[in-house]
């Protein structure tokens, strides 16, 4: 989280340096369960699967995990969740 927190300001840095007018759209698929591209033992946490939420049937879980995976990325500085919305287990 340290290290990405890092570039993210080095690049929003070399941005505003360049004359860009707005902030640099910075994105990661952060989907939880067992695919996390970002992922540290102290300040990112490690959420159940879309698969695990739905089990539960609660939408104000999935809601609470979606909104805090939100608040941790947004802390380094992410400003794009490409999680995804829906899947379809095919298997």
């Amino acid at each position: 989280a340290e290290q990405t927190t890092q570039l993210v300001l080095e690049l929003q840095q070399c941005a505003r340096d360049a004359g860009h007018p707005v902030p640099l759209a910075i994105g990661l698929d952060q989907e939880n369960g067992g695919v996390n591209s970002l992922f540290d033992e102290i300040y990112i946490r490690q959420y159940p699967s879309a698969m695990g939420l739905a089990a539960t049937g609660s939408r104000k879980l999935a809601y609470e995990v979606a909104k805090a995976t939100a608040e941790e990325i947004a802390t380094c500085g992410i400003n794009l969740m490409m999680g995804p919305c829906l899947d379809v287990l095919t298997n």
